[in-house]
């Protein structure tokens, strides 16, 4: 065979796993009939992490997020958006907010959603120090009244109830994730932030909000309960 057929086909074999693997996520998604992305990284480094503004969509069954801000400027916070096909507006699935955790972040961060006709999901899963943070939120309808049948909070493994409280106070002691689950009142019809600005302002208003109104919250970012 002669030179240049070898040629093509070093170059194919080359190029080839390298598109299967950047088209093969939504390649799947468009032929279950739903959506699937990775969430946007905007800014990340060793201290600080933007990361959000992405959402799917599939049958009407929205979701947006995870949305993540970790800055020195206050305490990390993490927060999801669903809007089932019955409902009009769209609704906080969670919010996280995260503690002694800045410039603690060595092995990495990992986000994204995914939604099909059925069932809507997020994961982000952040590495500190020898530990890792993993938080996964799951809701699924049903396929012929399509209203919300069951939703699923996981953090670290642990199953959560959420009509039991959408809020997640996170800490991170040195050695392990401690947490504290919070029914706290959530702004009602948020909208879907566009830009990684609107997302840092959604971000630090929610907790602004959460420590004015809210008890739990108050004490967990109290710079007495820092020091205990």
């Amino acid at each position: 065979m002669s030179l240049r057929f070898w040629s093509l086909l070093l170059i194919f074999l080359l190029v080839f796993p390298l598109l299967s693997f950047l088209l093969a996520p939504p390649l799947l998604s468009f032929l279950v009939g739903g959506s699937a992305s990775a969430t946007p990284l905007t800014l990340s480094n060793d201290r600080d992490i933007v990361s959000g503004c992405g959402h799917g969509e599939s049958e009407g069954f929205w979701v947006g997020g995870p949305n993540l801000r970790i800055r020195q400027d206050g305490p990390g916070v993490a927060f999801g958006m669903i809007k089932p096909p019955t409902s009009e507006t769209k609704e906080y699935a969670y919010v996280v907010v995260l503690k002694d955790i800045h410039g603690k972040i060595t092995g990495g961060f990992q986000g994204g959603s995914s939604s099909d006709d059925r069932s809507a999901a997020h994961r982000i899963r952040i590495g500190v120090a020898d530990g890792w943070l993993e938080i996964k939120y799951k809701t699924e309808l049903n396929t012929q009244t399509r209203k919300v049948t069951s939703e699923t909070f996981t953090i670290n493994g642990k199953d959560l109830d959420p009509r039991k409280g959408r809020v997640l106070l996170v800490s991170w002691t040195g050695k392990e994730f401690t947490w504290q689950q919070v029914a706290a009142e959530l702004p009602k019809k948020p909208e879907h932030p566009l830009k990684t600005e609107e997302m840092e302002t959604m971000a630090k208003d929610l907790v602004q909000r959460l420590q004015r109104e809210n008890l739990a919250v108050r004490t967990f970012l109290s710079p007495t309960a820092a020091q205990r």
